[in-house]
């Protein structure tokens, strides 16, 4: 799953675990502070009108990395742009034991 970062987010650090910090900063190429637009442009949440497919998006409530009220406006906005998603919030870890819901 994509995680998104929301547009408001002043500093996307707060809501990072250490490992990850600046992992992002590298593939986007630079801070949000230093990059607004760039940031802006390929945060998946300015684009949930465009999401025309129907989407399954699961969200572990202890996710480190992605908040779950984040996972929750993702699939609001997709809903109001005409899209389809089933949202599901699982409480108890899969995939990996991270918490995250991921693989590892």
């Amino acid at each position: 799953m994509t995680r998104p970062l929301m547009a408001t987010d002043a500093d996307s650090r707060t809501v990072t675990p250490q490992f990850e910090s600046q992992y992002m900063f590298q593939l986007v190429g630079g801070t949000p502070q230093e990059n607004p637009q760039l940031y802006f442009d390929r945060s998946p949440i300015n684009h949930c009108d465009q999401i025309k497919a129907p989407m399954l998006l699961q969200q572990g409530t202890e996710d480190k990395v992605v908040p779950p009220e984040q996972a929750k406006v993702m699939a609001d906005r997709i809903k109001a742009g005409g899209g389809q998603v089933e949202y599901v919030r699982r409480t108890v870890e899969w995939g990996g034991g991270s918490g995250d819901g991921g693989g590892g």
